[in-house]
């Protein structure tokens, strides 16, 4: 199970990165929008985007609509990490089709992982029925 982790903070990635690692992910890290959205163009197996609403060059938002407009990629589960426990990035997060979306101050990290799991094993029974 691969998971793209698109965060700037080079700090708050690592953390993500390890704490994902241990749940048994693979991940592939990004420091943007843009690093992501070439990522996710050469990477064929990607099973899940874990993404700060605020990153350089292409913000949480604009990447996630991006996604959602790909024919290809639309399918792909999105988390969405909200700066500022700002309530209403949030609602926009999910109706833009984040699948999840936590605010990032007091996070808690097993939270995120548990909902990075059950999101992925969504999709993969997604796929084996299609």
């Amino acid at each position: 199970m691969k998971v793209l982790i698109v965060e700037d903070s080079n700090t708050l990635r690592e953390i993500l990165v390890r704490k994902l690692t241990t749940a048994g992910f693979e991940t592939i890290k990004a420091e943007n929008g843009n690093r992501a959205l070439h990522i996710l163009s050469k990477e064929e197996d990607v099973d899940l985007v874990l993404c700060d609403s605020k990153i350089p060059e292409m913000d949480g938002f604009e990447m996630l609509r991006a996604i959602r407009e790909d024919i290809y990629k639309a399918e792909i589960p999105f988390v969405m990490l909200i700066d500022d426990n700002n309530a209403q990035d949030q609602v926009r997060a999910i109706h833009l089709g984040a699948n999840a979306a936590f605010f990032k101050k007091g996070i808690i990290l097993e939270e995120v992982v548990v909902a990075i799991k059950k999101l992925i094993n969504r999709g993969e029974s997604k796929r084996r029925t299609l």
